[in-house]
């Protein structure tokens, strides 16, 4: 969507890739160091902002993730072929921790984890943004209780993997947290034993 609806607008730098990515990846004044016009920031993060909005609009319903995996599916196997072996490894890992994720979501030991996990995130979120004289002097401090119930989620799963599967359950629920299980665990197997092909050869 990027390629085709926002980068056209640096065709004529001198290098149009690194202009649009610049202006994908950064705000105002960071993108202007990248040689993007800090007076069209506002237009692009606007139609990025859309962009990511209808995008996720559409790939809440599990039978637009189903169609789009599988069309895109082919690509990323291309892709994967392309990688160096530890670099295949690596990447089989951290699928296999995804689909772990999504079948451990609605486990109770691992809800009760990740409530206290957010619980103490927004207490500490919530304080910092009091003035000083007002924020908590509790012992130990909002943030040290944060990162404790972060350690713990942590120690139990795969936090990154956990949170993003948490926010697609708050967009479809239970029916799109399975779809996304179900792809990872077909990408996984389909990865693995191209690994196991490679070592083979």
């Amino acid at each position: 969507m990027f390629n085709t609806h926002q980068c056209d607008v640096f065709e004529h730098y001198p290098d149009p890739a690194a202009a649009c990515w610049a202006a994908r990846a950064f705000e105002s004044s960071d993108a202007e160091h990248h040689g993007v016009p800090a007076e069209i920031m506002p237009a692009v993060v606007s139609m990025r902002r859309e962009l990511y909005r209808v995008g996720r609009l559409y790939l809440m319903q599990p039978t637009n993730l189903h169609a789009t995996y599988e069309r895109v599916k082919p690509a990323m196997l291309d892709e994967v072929d392309q990688l160096f072996f530890a670099e295949r490894q690596e990447l089989i890992d951290i699928v296999a921790a995804g689909a772990d994720a999504a079948e451990r979501l609605y486990d109770p030991a691992v809800a009760e984890l990740l409530a206290a996990y957010h619980e103490a995130e927004d207490a500490w979120r919530l304080d910092s943004q009091r003035p000083v004289e007002l924020r908590s002097d509790e012992e130990p401090s909002l943030f040290e209780q944060f990162e404790a119930a972060r350690a713990q989620l942590t120690q139990a799963i795969d936090l990154e993997w956990i949170l993003f599967l948490n926010r697609r359950h708050a967009e479809g629920g239970p029916e799109l947290v399975t779809a996304y299980g179900d792809i990872l665990g077909d990408f996984h197997r389909e990865i693995t034993q191209e690994q196991a092909s490679a070592g083979n050869n």
